[in-house]
């Protein structure tokens, strides 16, 4: 699982799709201007959490995401290299935001479809 809350930190996905490090790029470009490139991981702003393909979805629980009670602002199924990605967004405040990005067929009913 990669945690992404500034644009200095996209080097960690490497590994990811192309249009997934893009999409992840305009996320935290906007937290890094509005929020500043100083912010840590859990002040305001938000974050990009990347569920690797080895990962489970129930990875988000070890950093305190109960993915069953989730119901994101915001789906949509992002292709990249023939495979379905959803991106999520979920609000925690006004000012806290976490975007999710993971293999459709990784996802919980309510990252799809809340």
């Amino acid at each position: 699982m990669y945690k992404i809350s500034h644009v200095r930190e996209l080097t960690e996905l490497k590994d990811m799709p192309a249009e997934i490090i893009s999409k992840v790029e305009s996320i935290v470009k906007i937290l890094d201007d509005n929020y500043g490139t100083e912010r840590s991981l859990n002040s305001d702003g938000g974050i990009a959490i990347i569920i690797e393909p080895q990962d489970k979805i129930s990875v988000l629980n070890e950093i305190g995401i109960n993915i069953e009670k989730l119901c994101p602002e915001y789906t949509e199924i992002i292709r990249a290299n023939d495979i379905d990605y959803i991106h999520s967004m979920i609000l925690f405040s006004n000012e806290y935001s976490c975007h999710i990005f993971c293999e459709k067929s990784k996802a919980t009913a309510n990252l799809i479809d809340c």
